[in-house]
């Protein structure tokens, strides 16, 4: 059974773009090579995005389903200039659609990534969040691989519910942070200005904290080479100088019983253990160091395997492990995307 969170929107909004998509088959274009704003993992609020990189760039939200619009549009320009499809729809299914349809045109795809999830469960061997079987996580994925080789970016979600909303707590945005790095996107934006928030300063934080690595981001594939305890939900991707592991705490961003809304722990509960490394013949960890608690870590290495303790009560972390060596990484790696084109119908159910 499938569970979604139902139409939830930042009051205030300023959709930009009047284009949409029924599908009438796919083609693919000539692939441009990223632009250089693109070309790092981006951390930054919705609106400065806009503002800073898309000058120039033809946006076009997905709101009205006129695929043929988009399509003369695009005969007409789209090869001359920057293409961007924004994502709103609040069913699963739409979203998906859509980035099935506009992924092969498009320079880069943004949605809104936690306003749908989705019942597909990970593939056996997956990589991405392993064998975690979440319905937010579920949905992250597949989107991920809809577009293939088009950058995604995700814009968080700052509150919960229809009729009665609440606000995020600040756990669950970090959770939703962890879990859309973890999925390999692009970037992710917060869906509020700075000055706009109370959490204003923790996401300035995370930002700049993540800049020295953003451009490592962007080339890191998804890997198996980190374990931790079954129920322990856990993601890694690698580049040749770095692996990025990303723990999710499970006590945030899940459902009350009757599967209607998101639930608050009534303290910040600890999540805590063990994550091993088994890194190829020839690659080593040099050093370690935590995102959001921002701690050196203890790195313990016998027999071949890595040994690092964890311990946080956010509602998720990211270790960045600096490596040496050479072992033929793009051979130990495996890509996270396939081409959109390619990418089945998925089933799901949405409120």
């Amino acid at each position: 059974m499938t569970r979604a969170v139902s139409r939830w929107l930042f009051a205030g909004i300023a959709l930009l773009g009047v284009c949409a998509a029924t599908s009438l088959g796919q083609e693919t274009t000539l692939r441009r090579p990223p632009p250089p704003e693109l070309e790092s993992f981006l951390v930054m609020p919705r609106g400065d995005f806009f503002n800073a990189y898309l000058s120039g760039w033809a946006t076009y939200n997905v709101m009205h389903r006129d695929w043929n619009t988009f399509k003369a549009a695009w005969v007409e320009r789209g090869r001359a200039e920057r293409i961007h499809v924004w994502q709103c729809r609040a069913t699963a299914r739409m979203q998906q659609q859509t980035a099935r349809d506009y992924a092969p045109y498009a320079d880069l795809y943004t949605h809104w990534a936690f306003l749908c999830t989705s019942a597909h469960k990970p593939a056996d061997g997956e990589l991405v969040w392993g064998e975690f079987d979440d319905p937010f996580i579920n949905h992250l994925r597949q989107m991920r691989e809809l577009v293939g080789t088009t950058p995604i970016v995700a814009v968080l979600l700052p509150d919960f519910g229809v009729e009665s909303r609440r606000p995020a707590i600040l756990e669950e945005v970090q959770w939703q942070f962890i879990a859309v790095a973890g999925c390999g996107y692009r970037g992710v934006l917060w869906p509020v200005p700075y000055n706009d928030t109370a959490m204003g300063d923790e996401f300035k934080q995370i930002g700049e904290q993540i800049k020295k690595y953003g451009r490592f981001m962007a080339q890191a594939q998804a890997v198996n080479w980190a374990k931790a305890a079954e129920d322990q939900p856990i993601s890694s991707l690698a580049c040749d100088d770095y692996l990025f592991v990303f723990l999710l705490n499970p006590a945030y961003m899940k459902f009350d019983p009757d599967g209607e809304a998101v639930s608050v722990p009534l303290d910040r509960p600890l999540c805590e253990g063990s994550v091993t490394l088994t890194l190829p013949a020839g690659l080593k960890v040099r050093r370690g160091r935590t995102l959001l608690g921002g701690n050196t870590l203890r790195v313990a290495s016998e027999d071949g395997k890595t040994t690092i303790p964890f311990s946080f009560k956010t509602g998720g972390e990211m270790m960045i492990f600096a490596l040496s060596g050479e072992a033929g990484l793009a051979a130990a790696t495996q890509p996270t995307t396939k081409p959109a084109a390619t990418q089945p119908a998925d089933t799901e159910i949405t409120r």
